[in-house]
C-alpha cells in the first residue's frame, strides 16, 4: 500500500550505494590490472600435473577422455573444500548453536558447486581466450558435449551425498526418491551452466532476455488487475503444487530436456566459438 514515490526513494537508497560500490570496486580492480607486471621468477602453482593421459586418450574418442579430464580437475579443485565439508558436518552434528545454522546453510552451496565445477572450468577457459582446443578436435562436437555431460552427472553424485549427510546430521532420513530428485536437479542446473559457459554470447543472451521480457509482459497483461505481490505468491504456490504433484516426473523431464537441448547448444557453441582473449 506504500505510495509509488516512497518505493522509488527506497529503491534509490538501496540501489545507488550498491552501484557506487560496484563501480568503485571495478575501477580499482581495473587500475590494479593496468599496473600489474608479471614476475618471470615467481613460482607458479599449476593445477595438478599435465593431462597427458587424457590427451593421449582423445585419439580413441573424446567423450570419455574429456569427462575424465574434467573430473580430475574438479576433484583437484575440491580437495580443500572436502575438509571444509567435514568441519561443517561436525559443527552440525555437535549442534553448536548459531554456527550449526550457518553450517547447514553453507553445505548446500558447497554441494551445488560440485556439479557446477565443469561450468567454472569452461568459464575460466573462455575468459583466458581458449577452450583447450576442443573446437578444433577432429571429432563430432556432440561427442565433446557428451563428455562434459558425463562429468556433470558424475560430479552431481558427491553433491547429493553431501546433502544427504547434512540431512542425516540434522536428524533427517532422506529416501531414495528424494536423493534421485536432487541428483536430477543438480544434473539439470549443472549442465545448463556448462552449456551457457560455451554457448552464451552477448547477442544470444540479449535474444534470451528479450524473449523472457516478452513472456513477462504477456503474463503481466493476462493477470492485469491483480496486485503484483498476489501474482508472485500465486506463481510460487502453483510451482510448489506442481512440484509436489509431479514427484520425480518434473526433475526427470527437466533433465531430459536439458540434456537433449543442451547437447545441441553446446555443439553450436563450439562450432561458432572464436579463439582469442575474451572470445
Amino acid at each position: 500500500d506504500a505510495p509509488v514515490w516512497l518505493i522509488g526513494v527506497m529503491a534509490a537508497v538501496l540501489v545507488v550505494p550498491t552501484l557506487v560500490l560496484f563501480g568503485g570496486t571495478t575501477l580499482f580492480f581495473a587500475g590494479g590490472l593496468a599496473r600489474f607486471r608479471p614476475d618471470p621468477g615467481a613460482l607458479g602453482v599449476p593445477l595438478g600435473t599435465a593431462p597427458s593421459r587424457e590427451l593421449a586418450a582423445i585419439g580413441r574418442g573424446p567423450t570419455l577422455a574429456i569427462a575424465r579430464l574434467r573430473l580430475r580437475l574438479a576433484f583437484e579443485q575440491f580437495r580443500r573444500e572436502a575438509i571444509i565439508v567435514v568441519v561443517l558436518l561436525v559443527v552440525v552434528v555437535a549442534d553448536i548453536g548459531r554456527l550449526a545454522e550457518l553450517a547447514a546453510l553453507y553445505l548446500p552451496i558447497l554441494a551445488a558447486l560440485m556439479p557446477g565445477a565443469v561450468a567454472l572450468q569452461l568459464m575460466t577457459g573462455r575468459a583466458n581466450g581458449a577452450l583447450e582446443g576442443m573446437q578444433h578436435l577432429p571429432h563430432p562436437r556432440r561427442a565433446a558435449a557428451l563428455g562434459h555431460l558425463l562429468a556433470v552427472m558424475a560430479m552431481a553424485i558427491p553433491g547429493v551425498l553431501v546433502l544427504a549427510l547434512a540431512d542425516l546430521a540434522q536428524g533427517g532420513s532422506p529416501d531414495a526418491s528424494h536423493l534421485l530428485s536432487r541428483w536430477l536437479w543438480y544434473v539439470t542446473l549443472g549442465w545448463m551452466g556448462a552449456v551457457l559457459a560455451v554457448w552464451a554470447t552477448p547477442r544470444r543472451l540479449f535474444a534470451v532476455a528479450a524473449t523472457l521480457a516478452v513472456v513477462a509482459m504477456l503474463w503481466w497483461m493476462i493477470t492485469a488487475g491483480t496486485p503484483l505481490t498476489d501474482r508472485l505468491l500465486d506463481l510460487g504456490a502453483n510451482a510448489r503444487r506442481l512440484r509436489a504433484v509431479s514427484g520425480l516426473m518434473l526433475p526427470l523431464a527437466a533433465s531430459v530436456v536439458a540434456m537433449v537441448v543442451g547437447t545441441q547448444l553446446f555443439a553450436w557453441g563450439l562450432r561458432s566459438y572464436q579463439g582469442g582473449r575474451g572470445g
